[in-house]
């Protein structure tokens, strides 16, 4: 089951980095892409980043983003990891700011020009991890999501993809 989800994740990443011209030039290895489809459609396309947070941030404990990219973007998919992440499937939950940090959790982003869409309620799905840094710094970080969240409002998003990248 595993192998055909990476075959399928891999399939993904073709063809989103044929549809993007930024993307394929840079090729597999530095790479976070995702199709999100639901209450609004669209493609995440990202050179990926993994940026470890210190222990003071969430209760004493650290904590890791995993995300497609840093900063406001139009389309953006972030992770929030514990400290201790290791390779593996990883079920998503939502997560308020007390648990950030101790379940895997997600929140995709939207900017609409004059405000920032969030999604973070409800979410369900799996995160695998196949490749993460041993000591949480640098080093090849790879793996696939499927995930779905709700806004405020109920609406609710899939993204599915993947991600290839080295962490700097």
């Amino acid at each position: 089951m595993f192998g055909i989800r990476i075959f399928a994740a891999l399939a993904l990443l073709s063809a989103v980095a044929a549809c993007d011209d930024d993307s394929a030039k840079s090729g597999l290895g530095t790479l976070f892409a995702g199709e999100v489809s639901g209450e609004f459609t669209g493609k995440v396309v990202g050179d990926g980043v993994l940026k470890r947070q210190a222990a003071g941030d969430a209760g004493g404990q650290g904590f890791f983003y995993l995300a497609d990219n840093e900063g406001t973007r139009d389309l953006g998919v972030t992770f929030v990891l514990p400290n201790n992440v290791a390779p593996g499937h990883h079920p998503i939950a939502s997560a308020g700011d007390a648990e950030k940090g101790k379940v895997f959790s997600v929140r995709i982003d939207r900017d609409l020009g004059s405000t920032l869409h969030s999604m973070e309620k409800n979410a369900e799905g799996y995160l695998d991890i196949v490749r993460f840094p041993t000591d949480g710094g640098k080093g090849p970080v790879t793996g696939t999501y499927d995930v779905t969240v709700e806004d405020a409002e109920g609406k609710a998003v899939r993204v599915t993809g993947v991600f290839d990248f080295v962490a700097k």
